[in-house]
């Protein structure tokens, strides 16, 4: 998932106990496994305006 509001990257992938989140911020290198790729993730946000600061919207 891409977030619109900050420089995070979070990608969830599957492994033999069940799903692992890896989240990626400024400066990280993002890596797909399921696509054997990786790439800074400063390429996906090149260009873009960022919407603002995250509310927190945590439910219950």
């Amino acid at each position: 998932m891409v977030d619109s509001q900050s420089i995070r990257i979070e990608v969830y992938h599957r492994e033999e106990d069940g799903w692992k989140l890896y989240t990626y911020g400024p400066g990280s290198t993002v890596k797909l496994e399921s696509f054997d790729i990786q790439f800074p993730i400063s390429t996906i946000y090149r260009g873009m305006r960022l919407t603002g600061t995250r509310k927190n919207t945590r439910r219950n």
